[in-house]
């Protein structure tokens, strides 16, 4: 059996939470995918890397230099401490993405960093534990996207080649790091999915492999019946149809709607 694991950016937001979080993946053979958000809040009053990279595309423009991406190679400094080499390459990369400012989708590429860079950074952390691992962008696994803004899902006609790259590609590894979050349109632009995208990515990635379980790492143990921030212990929902969780979706739940279009014609639960 195989299982496809997404964390989202609660569960990577400092260096001993990834540390959690891989030894999560480690704790059973059958959890061979790894889908990464970008880091979230470290602490109260913590700004997610997003938004910073959001602000960072902003005032990069502005300015032609960028104090919020200083901010987010800092933070990921904390995360891979005493890897300068990487940092350095991350830093390039960023500073890359930031002056392609006629670049399709601008600030997509420059949001997706997060992810991209969290992945490299996971992937380097799981090497220097002895695992066998790798990262893989969705432009290698032919991961495609369609439709604009807060429209944008999987396209379902890259199903299938995605199935037979990852089977191809993961066969002799331990674990595959995925970023989530951004693929990329049938032209090759780097595209973003809405927020909470890293969760369709997690779904896709189960979907294309033929995962029998798709597991969503976050702050909370289910989905409550009530918001936790109001009622402290409040009651997990034990199970849920697709239908009736794509319902509360759009309701205002937690929840990301698109998620479950993937998986929703096959059973993976």
């Amino acid at each position: 059996m195989v299982k496809v694991c997404k964390f989202g950016g609660t569960s990577l937001a400092t260096r001993e939470q990834v540390e959690k979080s891989i030894d999560i993946m480690l704790a059973d053979d059958s959890r061979k995918y790894m889908v990464v958000s970008a880091p979230g809040p470290a602490y109260n009053g913590d700004k997610k890397i997003t938004d910073l990279l959001i602000k960072s595309a902003e005032e990069y423009r502005a300015s032609k230099k960028s104090v919020s991406a200083e901010s987010v190679i800092a933070r990921f400094n904390e995360i891979i401490s005493g890897d300068a080499e990487l940092v350095g390459r991350l830093w390039t990369n960023l500073q890359s993405r930031l002056s392609d400012t006629g670049a399709k989708n601008y600030e997509d590429g420059v949001k997706a960093f997060g992810e991209y860079a969290n992945a490299v950074v996971i992937n380097q952390i799981l090497k220097s534990r002895g695992i066998a691992s790798e990262f893989f962008d969705p432009l290698e696994l032919a991961f495609t996207l369609i439709g604009s803004g807060n429209s944008t899902k999987p396209d379902p006609r890259c199903y299938n080649k995605m199935g037979a790259i990852l089977k191809e590609k993961t066969g002799s590894i331990q674990i595959a790091v995925i970023p989530g979050f951004y693929a990329y349109d049938r032209r090759g632009a780097l595209t973003t999915l809405p927020r909470g995208g890293s969760d369709v990515s997690g779904t896709v990635v189960a979907r294309v492999v033929m995962a029998k379980i798709c597991e969503n790492w976050t702050d909370e143990d289910g989905l409550k019946r009530v918001n936790p921030q109001i009622i402290p212990d409040a009651a997990t929902i034990p199970e849920m149809m697709y239908d009736e969780a794509r319902g509360l979706a759009y309701s205002g739940f937690k929840l990301q709607d698109a998620c479950f279009e993937p998986i929703q014609e096959r059973v993976l639960f």
